[in-house]
């Protein structure tokens, strides 16, 4: 991604224009809604026991 940004300060700007994006997410956006995971549990099923040893992955 750092080269293809590098490349694209190289083009004028009145005659190109790039974008780039991420594709793939973070660590952290991967692994929040897993750390969540007990509140969803807890509002679908008000008596779930948590499992105070749960790691996700």
């Amino acid at each position: 991604m750092v080269q293809v940004e590098e490349l694209a300060k190289t083009l004028p700007s009145d005659r190109a224009q790039v974008r780039t994006l991420p594709l793939v997410p973070t660590r952290d956006e991967l692994f929040s809604p897993l750390q969540r995971c007990r509140e969803y549990l807890t509002l679908e099923y008000p008596r779930y026991y948590w499992n105070p040893n749960y790691e996700p992955w």
